[in-house]
């Protein structure tokens, strides 16, 4: 039917297509001559995709007769994917090895572990402060709001480096009564700006898409784990708020760790506890030092950022995000998964879902 079609195929006779063809092959390797018809399949593959020539070619050439070569390749690719499913069920699709059939060959694997029921990511761990809750702007207007009620100014380029982690790099309420040399004790006015931000953090909810994907994870049979660079203490009273803290297996906080993010300590505790390798795990981020911390543990890592951390510079990650509800949880991880690492530029990425690319290999 597709041989005496010329031009491009209508709808009807790309299903009809596609339908005779299965049905041709399903028959084929269910008999005797199903190796033979391999064999007679990979050679026609490898003499009609020579290894230079891109992937929109490739595909109109070894499956297109007539038409257009920029409207082919949707069609050609479900065929060829189709073909490779029926033909090498064992996941041993021999395509040549160019740029093109690898994209391919990642779609092939992606739809035979859906069709296998298997997931390569077997555990999701959430940041807790700037991603599931937006702890990080109540906490940043707080010290904004000292400092100048003390007539200074606060320096976001050092207050940068405390967002996602500890103040063991800059410390704001040392650097304020250093500078401002206040005759008032550290403690006491510590704990007025605590005061102030657990108010702030009080009108918050939780960041858009975070319960979705709570349930979506634990529908999907997924570990869940939950990490922080807050104390316990800090945490847990909007653990409960919400509802939330019977959704995740582990939670690990400032108070079970020695060294706090960029340093992969406590994902590296997450993982463990879990019992899955980094490999298996995705961690949702808001913050640069969080991601470097995710990535630092060989995890898969998704950034998020808040409204204080959207216009900072990420490092390497797998995908960025503006919110948990851009993408249904299982479409976000099974394009996560066949990604590799790349580097986010605010200037250049700002505001929209990021494509998933070969940029930058991480090890």
């Amino acid at each position: 039917m597709q041989l005496l079609h010329v031009g491009m195929p209508s709808a009807r006779v790309r299903q009809l297509t596609s339908s005779a063809w299965r049905w041709v092959i399903t028959l084929l390797i269910s008999s005797r001559v199903g190796p033979l018809f391999k064999g007679l399949f990979l050679r026609f593959l490898n003499a009609q995709i020579p290894a230079g020539l891109p992937l929109r070619k490739c595909l109109h050439r070894a499956f297109s007769f007539g038409g257009s070569p920029k409207k082919y390749p949707d069609f050609a690719a479900k065929l060829l994917v189709t073909f490779g499913g029926l033909l090498f069920t064992d996941g041993s699709f021999p395509l040549p090895h160019h740029a093109g059939c690898r994209l391919l060959m990642r779609r092939y694997e992606s739809i035979e572990r859906r069709k296998g029921g298997e997931m390569m990511i077997k555990a999701v761990i959430f940041d807790f402060g700037g991603t599931v809750l937006d702890t990080e702007t109540p906490r940043y207007q707080s010290f904004l709001e000292a400092y100048r009620q003390q007539g200074a100014e606060l320096d976001w380029s050092l207050y940068a480096q405390c967002i996602g982690t500890g103040f063991q790099d800059f410390n704001p309420y040392e650097d304020l009564l250093g500078r401002m040399k206040l005759p008032v004790q550290l403690n006491a006015f510590r704990d007025a700006i605590r005061s102030r931000c657990a108010e702030l953090t009080e009108q918050e909810q939780l960041r858009p898409g975070v319960m979705d994907a709570l349930v979506r994870a634990k529908a999907m049979g997924l570990k869940i784990g939950l990490v922080s660079s807050l104390p316990r203490r800090e945490i847990d009273p909007y653990l409960q708020k919400w509802g939330i803290a019977p959704y995740f297996d582990c939670i690990r906080t400032a108070d079970d760790a020695t060294r706090l993010a960029p340093d992969p300590e406590l994902y590296q505790q997450a993982v463990r506890m879990l019992g899955v390798n980094p490999r298996q795990a995705a961690a949702i981020e808001d913050s640069p030092a969080g991601a470097e911390a995710a990535m630092l543990a060989g995890m898969y890592t998704v950034v998020v950022p808040n409204a204080t951390t959207a216009g900072m510079k990420f490092g390497h990650c797998h995908a960025r995000l503006d919110s948990l509800d851009q993408l249904e949880l299982p479409e976000l991880l099974d394009r996560v998964q066949g990604a590799k690492a790349m580097v986010y530029e605010p200037a250049v990425f700002w505001n929209r879902v990021l494509p998933i690319e070969h940029e930058a290999e991480v090890g």
